[in-house]
């Protein structure tokens, strides 16, 4: 719901080129954001379960600004409640 930070633009840039360079196959969704949360992790654990998503990768690295949020985050997505793996890299 909100715009992305730099931080978080250029961390997700470099997620990716790691993943592809590795020759990871990866998708990266924008969609418009359905539930109302403070952060990220509800939203993406809901579009994962709606679309039998097998994995979701995390970089476990927060930018400085967002540190509290980001360990917030990092909790609910590897105790998710539909068990999909989570995979920590970068």
């Amino acid at each position: 719901m909100e715009e992305l930070s730099d931080a978080l633009v250029q961390n997700r840039k470099q997620a990716l080129e790691l993943l592809n360079s590795a020759g990871i196959s990866c998708t990266l969704v924008e969609e418009e954001s359905h539930v109302v949360s403070f952060g990220f992790a509800k939203q993406t654990l809901s579009y994962a379960t709606e679309n039998a998503v097998d994995l979701i990768g995390i970089v476990p690295h927060g930018s400085d600004e967002f540190t509290y949020m980001a360990d917030a985050e990092k909790e609910r997505f590897l105790t998710n409640d539909a068990g999909i793996p989570i995979w920590c890299f970068g």
